[in-house]
Order: C-alpha cells, then sequence, then structure tokens
C-alpha cells in the first residue's frame, strides 16, 4: 500500500527493461571483467611460481585469456556497430575527450536508457560520483568526498577515461 501510495502521489516514470541488445551487450561486458580478474590473478600467480611445468601452464591460459577477452570485446563493438540506438548513443559518448571505443561499449551496458535521466547530476549520482557533505562538530574539514552510494561498475569504467583526460586532454 505504500508503494502504491507513493506511485499515486508522484507518478514516477514507469521501468524501461533493456531491449535484447543491451541485455547482451552487458552480459558481455560483465563476463569481460570477469575474465580480466582473473588474468590479474593468473599474471600474479606467474610472479610467485617457481616450477617451469606450472609456468608453462599458468602462460598459455594467460594467452587464452588475452584472447577470449579480444573476442568478447570484438563481439561488445560489433554488438554496438549493428543496433542504430546504441551506436548513435556510442558516437556521442565517443565525442566526450578520454572516452573511446571500448569505454562508450561499457558505459552503454551500464547505463541502458541515459534519456531516463533528467539531467548530468541524475546520472552522476545514480554512479556515486557526487559529493557528500559530511561535517562532524566542529572539523574544519576542506574537502568533500565523493558520496559513492551508486553503481560500483559506472565509477569503475569511468576512472581510466578520467585519468586519461586529466593527463592528456587541458
Amino acid at each position: 500500500r505504500l508503494i502504491a501510495r507513493f506511485c499515486l502521489k508522484e507518478q514516477p516514470e514507469p521501468w524501461r527493461p533493456p531491449t535484447p541488445n543491451q541485455r547482451k551487450l552487458q552480459a558481455l561486458s560483465r563476463r569481460l571483467k570477469s575474465l580480466q580478474a582473473q588474468h590479474a590473478a593468473e599474471q600474479h600467480r606467474v610472479g610467485q611460481c617457481l616450477d617451469k611445468d606450472v609456468l608453462a601452464d599458468l602462460r598459455a591460459h594467460l594467452l587464452w585469456l588475452k584472447n577470449h577477452q579480444a573476442k568478447i570485446e570484438a563481439q561488445m563493438h560489433q554488438l554496438v556497430a549493428a543496433d542504430a540506438a546504441l551506436c548513435a548513443q556510442a558516437k556521442l559518448l565517443v565525442s566526450i575527450p578520454g572516452i573511446g571505443k571500448k569505454s562508450a561499449a561499457l558505459l552503454l551496458a551500464e547505463i541502458p536508457h541515459p534519456d531516463a535521466y533528467a539531467s548530468a547530476r541524475q546520472l552522476a549520482a545514480h554512479a556515486g560520483l557526487t559529493p557528500r557533505h559530511h561535517q562532524s562538530g566542529t572539523s574544519g574539514r576542506t574537502t568533500t568526498p565523493l558520496c559513492k552510494i551508486g553503481s560500483i561498475r559506472l565509477r569503475s569504467i569511468l576512472y581510466f577515461p578520467a585519468m586519461v583526460a586529466l593527463r592528456h586532454h587541458p
């Protein structure tokens, strides 16, 4: 009853499910993230391995993981290119300094409907990138940390493009 009263009073926008291509892009994105984590773990094992047979197996697995990551990235780019709406959104994202094709595809996987946000601030809040003011007593804190209540996936996707833009774009 509480939810029904809220909906009657506020009349929120109805939820739109992601399209099949958006769901597939999200599944590919999350699989890519999983493969990247496995790759990092195996690289760590290579640094600690003393046995040459195990080392050879680890290197073969690293090669397989790298090739499979490239295959999944190619599938993601093909999926974005084949869908007119995703392609148009990707072109807009790539126009932002620091964001390339891969970052655009990853962002589109996590933000299925960018037009559902009324402002950039709403999207930033969804990603947990808005400032959070915290004051306790008379502490003279001069910095305001990020809120970080939001999508950790979006924040992690945006980290490296932000670093690239910071270093290479005035």
